[in-house]
């Protein structure tokens, strides 16, 4: 008896075109692209400072305890300052490249 055998034809990669580039704006400083990654890690990180201090500062005037006040505050800063203070930055950055498209 005489065993068959079939070639393993194994499947080519499928044929992928390069993506083309995105359409950038010109930012304010002359480069290609808006600064908006930067200015929202910047903001985050503002927003991070500001909710945690104000919270901190509420919550001791609430009549918390210190340490209960900062762990409150860094809670807020965290949750709310963080990503409140990302998207303000990075709207602010793309409306200031989008404004100086314009003109």
């Amino acid at each position: 008896m005489t065993a068959v055998t079939t070639p393993v034809l194994s499947p080519s990669p499928p044929a992928v075109a390069p993506a083309a580039p995105a359409a950038t704006a010109p930012s304010a400083a002359g480069g290609d692209t808006p600064p908006v990654g930067r200015a929202a890690v910047r903001g985050a990180l503002i927003g991070l400072v500001l909710a945690t201090v104000g919270a901190t500062i509420v919550g001791v005037a609430a009549g918390f305890e210190v340490g209960a006040s900062i762990g409150f505050g860094l809670f807020v800063g965290a949750w709310g300052g963080v990503g409140f203070g990302g998207m303000l930055g990075a709207v602010i950055a793309a409306m200031r490249a989008e404004t100086a498209e314009t003109r």
